[in-house]
């Protein structure tokens, strides 16, 4: 059902799922998902941009406002981790490949980290998102502010591929 859900209004083939920990309250939820996939990227002649943060990206952040009167609330402490290991079609190889960052909250209150690598033909690309603590200050929401800021320029980046010249 939670699958059914997640998937749907996706363009999505799903080889291989697997659920961990669903049992064990005081372990981390992990799902795995082994998929294919064609809706997430756009051809433009012989270039192929690929949007590659597909289930959890913050596009867009959600604290606009300057200021804030309030404490920000997350209600518990959060990780998330996306990994997306992309075969590069054989006739293409990489134009552009998001830069790696790394952004922390002062007094480790959070971090993002996102990188990329590529090997054997593949990319591998990381985004993590953690949260460690579920209450910020209204002093704090400034920090907070921009490290969401930095979230979603990363997420928003694209992969780009280029067809080689025969």
């Amino acid at each position: 059902k939670h699958m059914e859900e997640f998937l749907k209004g996706k363009t999505i083939i799903v080889q291989d799922t697997s659920i961990e920990n669903l049992d064990k309250l005081s372990e981390p939820l992990r799902e795995t998902y082994s998929i294919d996939l064609t809706d997430y990227s756009q051809v433009a002649g012989d270039v192929i941009y690929i949007d590659p943060i597909l289930f959890t990206k913050q596009s867009s952040n959600p604290f606009v406002k300057e200021e804030r009167v309030y404490p920000v609330d997350f209600a518990y402490p959060q990780e998330t981790i996306f990994i997306l290991k992309l075969t590069i079609p054989p006739a293409y190889t990489i134009d552009e490949l998001p830069e790696p960052k790394m952004s922390l909250l002062p007094e480790n209150a959070g971090k993002f980290v996102y990188s990329t690598t590529t090997a054997d033909g593949s990319i591998t690309l990381m985004s993590q998102l953690v949260i460690n603590r579920a209450l910020f200050s209204h002093e704090e929401y400034p920090n907070l502010r921009e490290f969401y800021n930095i979230v979603v320029a990363k997420h928003n980046e694209q992969i780009v591929l280029k067809r080689k010249n025969p």
